[in-house]
């Protein structure tokens, strides 16, 4: 049976709570890392979310029917991928050419200035083709 000295017996519990401070710090330091990596990516999609929502702050809306309905919707030249009655949303404010098209009637298209948030009601009375 092997006798431990008392200076020994220290040194042992000198050297356990070194390498107990060193697992603790080093524990702490990867919890503390990925806390602060959290946080900065909850902020960054906090700051993304207020961006959008900012932005679709300002944008404005329309409602367009047609009579007939089933008319072909395009804004600024740019075919919207619906067709009357129909609510475009998100559009930025300004002028925009709104333009109506259906096989068995003639064109039909107006120029709208929307202002911010503003929500527009547009009624066409398409004339229909001999």
């Amino acid at each position: 049976m092997k006798f431990i000295s008392n200076s020994e017996n220290q040194s042992q519990k000198g050297k356990s709570i070194i390498i107990l401070i060193v697992i603790l710090s080093i524990t702490a330091a990867f919890f503390y890392g990925g806390y602060y990596y959290k946080s900065w990516e909850l902020q960054k999609q906090k700051e993304a979310a207020e961006e959008k929502r900012s932005q679709a702050s300002v944008n404005s809306e329309i409602y367009i029917t047609s009579e007939p309905s089933e008319a072909v919707i395009e804004i600024d030249g740019k075919d919207t991928g619906k067709t009357t009655p129909a609510f475009l949303t998100d559009l930025q404010p300004g002028k925009h050419i709104i333009n109506l098209t259906s096989d068995n009637t003639y064109p039909w298209n107006v120029e709208a200035e929307l202002k911010e948030r503003e929500f527009l009601t547009i009624q066409a009375e398409m004339n229909e083709k001999e």
